[in-house]
């Protein structure tokens, strides 16, 4: 990042630590960044003054979401910085269900367990080269919470109240590509690989979890779902 151009100053390396969790996830907020245990940001407060500081210097925008959750994300400024492809994702405004995603990720990894860390395209290419392809969205994540670093894999559900069935249909397509790799089968033979399924209500959580645990047989991968109440603001936004 130090090969910025010539009217724009240098990040600090607080600043570029920032930048780059923020790439990583699509947003923050302060509390995310605190968990994160991102250079610099080791109190809500000191997080949220640093974060509004990049946003009067043009670095990040604030964003609203569903739900009334102020977040954090890039600038078209910071983004053609990064590099043309992250420019190229900013060039239109996100989907709903885009940024549900992202919030999701983000809470799954920086807000309900510190010890787990989206990879980056980059990241994904350099340690698993086999399951890199170019141009899609990676729901890859790592994990500690059992000792070693566990690979595992993000089915974020966005879709409506019911048809849990979809979903179980759509994670058990995941499995079945995983189980298909080479990769993916050494992970399983070290107890390295997973998948988590987020999905929005409890009850679906439940039905979700119990249909792929009858799948466990013949798609032997660990697999968990939790449920994320806040994802329903993004599925039913409340009234203006």
């Amino acid at each position: 990042m130090s090969n910025t151009k010539n009217s724009l100053r240098d990040w600090h390396p607080i600043e570029e630590a920032i930048i780059e969790h923020i790439d990583r996830y699509g947003m923050t907020t302060p509390e995310a960044a605190c968990v994160a245990g991102v250079k610099g940001m080791n109190d809500p407060q000191v997080a949220e003054a640093r974060l509004q500081a990049l946003t009067r210097r043009g670095d990040l925008v604030i964003q609203t979401l569903p739900g009334n959750c102020i977040t954090y994300t890039l600038s078209l400024q910071s983004r053609n910085r990064l590099g043309q492809q992250a420019a190229e994702r900013l060039s239109r405004p996100p989907s709903l269900r885009l940024l549900a995603e992202r919030f999701a990720f983000l809470t799954f990894s920086c807000l309900q367990d510190q010890r787990r860390s989206k990879l980056t395209p980059v990241e994904l290419k350099e340690r698993f080269a086999d399951l890199y392809r170019h141009g899609s969205a990676h729901h890859f994540y790592l994990t500690r919470e059992f000792g070693p670093p566990r690979l595992g894999f993000l089915r974020i559900d966005v879709g409506s109240y019911g048809r849990w069935d979809r979903i179980v249909a759509k994670a058990s397509d995941d499995l079945r590509t995983h189980l298909s790799m080479a990769l993916v089968r050494k992970l399983l033979d070290e107890d390295a690989f997973e998948l988590t399924v987020i999905t929005a209500l409890p009850t679906k959580a439940q039905r979700i979890k119990e249909a792929l645990a009858e799948r466990r047989d013949a798609l032997p991968v660990p697999t968990r779902c939790i449920a994320m109440p806040e994802l329903v603001n993004f599925i039913r936004p409340a009234p203006d």
